[in-house]
């Protein structure tokens, strides 16, 4: 009797161990699944272009994406050509007076989250970033 009670106890343990093993190895995927990776299009230059309208004005800035996975960003540099026509296409489609908008970086930024996640047919992109924003 004795000896079926220390082998309950060593499986029940053993049980406790397990659970926690997974429960350990559960929280450590999470974990990587909120890692996020940076993708700059250009090769990391900057894109310059005219405003929308009669403006003479030039737009240039240099932008950072942030995509969910490794595998994402390794196919956006694969496919650089597509995320530059279309952010392009979108910052050439900006006013002059859009400009003047208060939040102006961040309804761009926004816009063209959705285009390239639309482009690339994914919902990779979490979001875009501004490393210079001039318009002279």
């Amino acid at each position: 009797m004795r000896k079926m009670t220390v082998y309950r106890l060593a499986a029940v343990c053993l049980l406790v161990a397990l659970i926690g093993a997974l429960l350990c190895g559960c929280a450590k995927k999470d974990d990587e699944d909120d890692k996020l990776f940076a993708y700059s299009p250009n090769g990391g230059k900057a894109f310059q272009t005219n405003l929308s309208g009669s403006s003479k004005k030039v737009m240039q800035t240099e932008i950072v994406i942030e995509v969910s996975s490794e595998k994402t960003a390794n196919k956006f540099e694969e496919q650089d050509y597509k995320i530059c026509n279309a952010v392009l296409m979108e910052l050439r489609s900006v006013t002059e007076d859009k400009l003047k908008e208060a939040d102006i970086q961040k309804t761009i930024g926004q816009e063209l989250k959705i285009i390239i996640n639309e482009t690339m047919d994914t919902d990779s992109v979490k979001n875009v970033y501004f490393k210079s924003f001039v318009v002279a």
